[in-house]
C-alpha cells in the first residue's frame, strides 16, 4: 500500500538498487493492472505471474523475507482490483472530440501496440529515444494498458512524460506516428485517451 495507495500508484519514479537488483529508475505502475489479462508485468515484462511478482517485490526490492506472506492471496486480490471507471464526456462537443481522437488513435498507429479491450499486446517495443539518466535506460518496454491512463501520470517507464500530451509529442515517431498531427488533432487524441 505504500507505493500503490488505494490499489493505484504513487505517481513516482524510483531509483532501485539493492543487493540483488542492479541500479535502475522505474515508474510505479498501478496495482490494479497486475491482473492476468495484462501480463507480462514490470516495464521489462520480467514477470508473467502476479504471485511471483509479489514475492520478488517483497524479497528483492523491499529486502523482506516474505515468510509470513501468502503471495497467492496477494495475486488473487490484485486480480480483483477494479481500474478507475472511464470518465464520461462532459458535453456533446467533448463526445465529438473523443470520437475524433478515437479515429486518430487508429490512424496514428497507437492501436498497433495498445490493442483490444486490455489496451496492450503484451509485447516489448522501442518507443523512446534514450534518456540522459543511464539508470533509466530501457531499450524496449512492455506495452502498458491504457485503461484509466489519465489517473497514473507521469508516463513511461522513467516518468519522463508529465502529461498525456507529452506522450504523444515524443520526437521521432517511435511512439505512434504523431509528428504530423496538428495541435487540434493532438488535443482530440488526448481527450480520447483521457476518456478511457
Amino acid at each position: 500500500g505504500t507505493c500503490h495507495p488505494r490499489g493505484g500508484d504513487d505517481g513516482l519514479s524510483w531509483f532501485f538498487h539493492t543487493t540483488t537488483v542492479a541500479p535502475k529508475v522505474r515508474r510505479t505502475p498501478p496495482a490494479w493492472a497486475a491482473r492476468p489479462a495484462f501480463a507480462p508485468f514490470h516495464w521489462d515484462g520480467e514477470f508473467t505471474d502476479v504471485a511471483v511478482l509479489s514475492r520478488a517485490t517483497t524479497e528483492a526490492l523491499m529486502e523482506g523475507d516474505g515468510l509470513l506472506v501468502d503471495f497467492a492471496d496477494i495475486g488473487a486480490y490484485l486480480a480483483e482490483l477494479p481500474p478507475p471507471m472511464p470518465r464520461p464526456a462532459a458535453s456533446a462537443d467533448e463526445t465529438a472530440l473523443i470520437e475524433d481522437g478515437r479515429a486518430l488513435f487508429t490512424t496514428a498507429g497507437c492501436d498497433t501496440c495498445h490493442v483490444g479491450g486490455t489496451g496492450t499486446d503484451g509485447l516489448r517495443h522501442e518507443v523512446l529515444p534514450a534518456g540522459t539518466d543511464l539508470d533509466a535506460v530501457l531499450l524496449s518496454v512492455d506495452t502498458p494498458p491504457l485503461l484509466a491512463v489519465r489517473t497514473h501520470g507521469p508516463h513511461f517507464h522513467d516518468g519522463r512524460a508529465a502529461t498525456i500530451l507529452d506522450t504523444v509529442t515524443i520526437p521521432g515517431d517511435l511512439h505512434g506516428r504523431t509528428s504530423t498531427l496538428t495541435d487540434d488533432e493532438r488535443s482530440a487524441l488526448v481527450t480520447y485517451l483521457e476518456s478511457l
